[in-house]
């Protein structure tokens, strides 16, 4: 049976409330998701729980755990609102390029250039969205978190989100 799956990041910060308060106003993926960073896009799939595991965990063998550093809501592409990775960036790019190896290799886009961020909004109208840019310049704290570990979500019919692994960053002799 196919699975509609996406792989992320869900950082903790101690002040979230500020991104969901933004999430709020401009995501509509607000109440079907937490906040995150997307590793793996979207895929519809048979993999089998079991290989997505095996594969996730000899792609992180070496990875350990990392810091994670955000800051500064830009506007991109489509209407969307961002935050920017202003350290971990490298590791979270690592991440999505050993992910999109092996059985996940064929569902990695050449459509565009990878960027790590958290959205915090999308907005297709143009006067909304240009409001909402303007709001979001306003905002300069920054946010903070140690990663360690990926989740697997499954994204049902209604778009609502089900985590059906998580995956441990550690040093290989840790394994």
């Amino acid at each position: 049976m196919k699975k509609n799956r996406c792989i992320m990041i869900f950082p903790k910060f101690e002040n979230e409330q500020i991104i969901q308060t933004l999430r709020a106003d401009y995501d509509p993926l607000y109440t079907y998701v937490s906040p995150h960073l997307t590793i793996v896009f979207p895929f519809e799939s048979e993999i089998s729980s079991e290989s997505l595991k095996a594969h996730l965990q000899l792609m992180m063998i070496e990875l350990k755990p990392f810091q994670l550093a955000m800051k500064g809501v830009e506007p991109s592409a489509g209407g969307y609102l961002f935050l920017n990775v202003i350290e971990g960036e490298e590791q979270v790019r690592l991440l999505h390029e050993r992910l999109y190896t092996g059985i996940l290799k064929e569902f990695k886009s050449t459509m565009f250039t990878y960027q790590p961020h958290l959205t915090v909004g999308r907005i297709l109208d143009t006067e909304l969205f240009a409001a909402a840019c303007v709001k979001c310049k306003g905002v300069n704290d920054e946010f903070r978190t140690i990663v360690s570990r990926i989740s697997v979500e499954i994204i049902d019919k209604n778009d609502d989100s089900m985590i059906e692994m998580e995956i441990e960053l550690k040093r290989f002799e840790e394994a």
